[in-house]
């Protein structure tokens, strides 16, 4: 058996307080395990990121994340802000947050895998260039509103922030190049997975695979409230790209321009356009 040395981070905001009890509950039966890891507390946003460089400059190898997609997305920041793989560290996330849809994704306890992150270049909320990192799913459109509007709320208050964004935003012009070859159409949501699943289950990239060095993009067009209504049980089941008025694409880079916001992994972080990249094996990731 391989010998770790393990830290965690716990994010005390995540899932409204569930991460701090999640840990308190598994820290017994993983340092049975592991032997003493050493623990660090999220303290303010963007402080996963700093705590993940630190606890990674000093030797640690495993990286305990007690958190929920957003937390897991900081690590990655953090861990690849310099554009370079990070698998000397392995991430273990204990499944925390409302939606936590990456960490669902694991398969059962097993060997450490590789794990695709993708790049993305964007403009923030001023209009200057950014450069971040996702790991699970960003969106654009009706999904980054439906961001904004939902906050930390639960998979419900998630369904519920749709309809009702749904009842007053339209589809809008989007114009996509997937791999050198475009795309135009309109569109009420775009979804660019690296997983398959956002918003506690919804799979709106249901071919997705987390370590296949591919981006999968399902694109919704002009849909109203009683047509997603009607059509949950295709997104909940894997099915949406049934659905007439959803397409499917799958590349390494895409560019998409549109006059929309942009969220990484639930995060709100700027608009369009924007060119995404993917990044095959750049993190280490296991289920314990």
């Amino acid at each position: 058996m391989r010998s770790w040395n393990p830290a965690a981070i716990v994010n005390p905001r995540a899932g409204s307080g569930r991460a701090v009890s999640l840990w308190k509950k598994e820290q017994a039966r993983l340092e049975a395990r592991f032997g003493r890891i050493e623990t660090r507390e999220t303290l303010h946003p963007g402080h996963a990121s700093e705590l993940a460089c630190e606890l990674r400059a000093t030797g640690y190898d495993l990286l305990i994340v007690a958190g929920g997609d957003g937390t897991l997305n900081e690590i990655a920041n953090g861990l690849l802000a310099e554009d370079s793989p990070a698998g000397d560290i392995t991430l273990a996330p204990l499944p925390a947050g409302n939606g936590s849809d990456l960490a669902r994704a694991l398969a059962s306890h097993g060997e450490p895998r590789p794990l695709d992150a993708v790049r993305v270049a964007c403009r923030d909320v001023r209009g200057s260039q950014l450069t971040r990192w996702f790991v699970n799913m960003a969106s654009f459109g009706l999904g980054a509103e439906v961001v904004r509007r939902a906050g930390e709320r639960s998979r419900m208050g998630y369904l519920f922030a749709a309809a009702s964004t749904l009842r007053s935003y339209r589809a809008r012009p989007v114009r996509l190049t997937v791999d050198g070859s475009i795309a135009e159409f309109c569109a009420v949501h775009v979804a660019i997975g690296n997983g398959c699943s956002q918003g506690g289950g919804m799979r709106l990239c249901p071919r997705a695979l987390l370590d296949d060095g591919m981006i999968d993009v399902t694109a919704i067009g002009d849909v109203g409230l009683f047509d997603l209504v009607a059509n949950l049980r295709l997104i909940y089941s894997g099915r949406i790209h049934d659905h007439s008025k959803v397409s499917h694409f799958r590349g390494t880079s895409f560019a998409a321009e549109a006059d929309a916001a942009l969220e990484l992994d639930g995060d709100l972080v700027g608009c369009l356009p924007a060119e995404f990249a993917i990044r095959p094996g750049a993190l280490s990731i296991v289920r314990v």
